[in-house]
């Protein structure tokens, strides 16, 4: 799974919440 996301904004939330169940991710930036 890939979760795209952009520093300082609320996918913060989606990538703790994957930390906390332990489901395996890459995490991509998104730059503007």
């Amino acid at each position: 799974m890939k979760l795209y996301y952009l520093p300082g904004a609320c996918s913060l939330a989606i990538h703790i919440v994957l930390e906390w169940i332990v489901e395996a991710y890459e995490a991509v930036a998104v730059t503007s």
